[in-house]
């Protein structure tokens, strides 16, 4: 990603959005991933679920709160695009359930430890470097802080909201660098909320996310 992101990607307050044919504004964000919409043809604004509303195309584009996949520690080896290179559950479960690439679709990100927040399709070499805590007392050499992760951030993109699959220290990195993160497991909508915790619910929610709000173009 070349420069600062500016802030394109993000949908925010004031933005416009189309549901069902419908068109309105965006008047406020809350926790679970819902926004208050004032469509145009009522006399007040209703909760959405983010998923439920498109950007309408601004100067020949579109606003969207994008979604960030933190990199796996299991990985394929060699240089190749991003999303085949990790091989944890939640990028298997991508690589399953990805719709192609469309202004409709969220837009979809990796977040590593050595690159910071990248395009999913981005080509990258094989490395060996973990997230870990800013207070762990003794570092290795193949680990790094989350304070440094989210200076990485901050250099490339401008802080907004973000949909967010992965681990506790990449979540903590991306609200040091001032971002709002909604874990795909806490989205108002997803079913299984019930469900124990931890990278299996994850992959659940980032299974209903994609199959639902972003279905699969290929034939």
């Amino acid at each position: 990603m070349n420069g600062r992101n500016k802030g394109k990607w993000f949908m925010k307050v004031n933005d416009r959005v189309t549901e069902n044919g419908r068109h309105g504004t965006i008047v406020a964000f809350h926790t679970k991933g819902t926004v208050d919409v004032h469509f145009d043809d009522m006399d007040h604004e209703i909760r959405r679920q983010i998923g439920q509303v498109k950007p309408l195309r601004q100067n020949g584009r579109v606003t969207q709160v994008p979604l960030l996949i933190a990199c796996s520690g299991t990985k394929t080896g060699g240089k190749k695009p991003a999303f085949e290179l990790y091989d944890g559950s939640l990028w298997r479960s991508f690589r399953k359930h990805a719709p192609q690439p469309s202004d409709r679709d969220i837009p979809i990100y990796a977040l590593s430890a050595k690159y910071g927040i990248i395009p999913y399709d981005h080509a990258i070499s094989d490395y060996d470097l973990r997230i870990v805590g800013n207070n762990k007392r003794f570092y290795k050499e193949d680990e790094i802080k989350e304070k440094d992760v989210a200076e990485k951030i901050r250099k490339q993109w401008n802080a907004g909201t973000v949909l967010f699959a992965g681990g506790k220290h990449y979540k903590n990195a991306l609200r040091q660098a001032g971002f709002e993160v909604i874990a795909v497991e806490d989205l108002t909508n997803f079913p299984n909320k019930n469900a124990s915790g931890g990278v299996g619910k994850q992959r659940q929610a980032l299974n209903w996310l994609l199959s639902t709000y972003l279905p699969s173009q290929r034939k």
